[in-house]
């Protein structure tokens, strides 16, 4: 293939399973430059769904037992009425300059990258490009904040300037836990910083953060502390939202049909009654919005086993569960 022109090879390559491509980094000195180019990794990744699509399969991210794994789901109806499944690991996140084991306690995705928060006496963050087979570790900017023994809430989002080199950006929001109200006068009480990857450095815009963000946006339900909610996002322009109380075993699930700076709107996909008990206990889940069926991850609480667990539900309450491999 040397002699096809570049063209052609970036063709064929990026329609190469993701499963495929690392052995091929070392073949030719060639390919990995390609794969590293910015324009093969949004093909690829176009050229892959468009394949998923035509198979029903579709890419999960999905954190088990404190690990994050890249997985192929496909939900197929074998009649009118019962579910089959297929799950299989396509990926692990791994970095060789990190033989120990670390933690994951949260996982954002952006563009292909997955942004992965450490559950560490001093959180990290490791950025994985899974196409690459890549990681990048970044130190957070606030170890202070741990070291002080003031309990802060912390939450990331990961992002991109709206260009064409699309220079991705990580938003760090952090607020003083309410149990210590001695801090919360001080002017303190939260921080907001930017890292960018090009300059590999934070800044914070805590003084300018109150005119950049919007409005918080709300749910389609009310609810309580002690019911389930969970979310889960829809390829990249999507929210799902999976919603039980505790007095019930019905789940409502919702997805966003639209969604603004100052508003958004949301569709009831469909209600799923008596469903098992089991299911009372989640945070993970799957959906496909054109079968209308959803696939919820557990741990496997009936065997006492560390295994975990799909539960498939369709929209006529059937209800199918499969062991996940990993």
């Amino acid at each position: 293939m040397s002699d096809l022109p570049r063209d052609l090879v970036e063709e064929v390559l990026s329609r190469v399973p993701l499963t495929s491509l690392r052995p091929a980094k070392a073949t030719c000195k060639r390919w990995n430059k390609l794969f590293k180019h910015r324009r093969f990794t949004k093909k690829h990744i176009l050229n892959s769904r468009t394949a998923e699509n035509k198979k029903r399969e579709f890419m999960a991210i999905m954190i088990i037992d404190s690990s994050v794994y890249l997985m192929s789901v496909g939900l197929h109806y074998k009649d009118d009425i019962n579910m089959e499944s297929s799950i299989e690991r396509k990926g692990k996140l791994s970095s060789v300059n990190d033989s120990n084991r670390v933690d994951i306690i949260s996982v954002f995705h952006c563009n292909g990258l997955l942004l992965c928060h450490t559950k560490e006496e001093t959180p990290r963050l490791v950025v994985w490009n899974p196409y690459r087979g890549e990681t990048r570790w970044i130190e957070t900017s606030d170890r202070h904040h741990y070291n002080s023994g003031i309990k802060y809430r912390t939450m990331f989002a990961l992002g991109y300037k709206n260009s064409h080199r699309r220079s991705h950006k990580i938003l760090r929001y952090s607020e003083i836990n309410l149990k210590y109200i001695k801090y919360r006068n001080t002017g303190e009480s939260k921080s907001v910083e930017i890292y960018n990857f090009n300059s590999d450095s934070w800044k914070d815009i805590t003084r300018t953060a109150n005119k950049r963000f919007g409005p918080q946006l709300s749910l389609p339900f009310r609810s309580s502390s002690i019911d389930n909610v969970s979310l889960s996002s829809v390829r990249e322009d999507q929210i799902a939202v999976l919603f039980q109380r505790k007095d019930t075993l019905r789940i409502e699930l919702w997805i966003t049909s639209k969604i603004e700076p100052e508003a958004v709107s949301w569709s009831n996909l469909f209600l799923a009654v008596d469903v098992e008990k089991t299911l009372l206990t989640y945070d993970r889940f799957f959906v496909d919005e054109e079968k209308k069926v959803f696939m919820v991850f557990a741990e496997d609480k009936e065997t006492q086993t560390n295994k975990v667990v799909a539960y498939i539900i369709g929209e006529v309450n059937t209800l199918t569960k499969e062991v996940v491999h990993l």
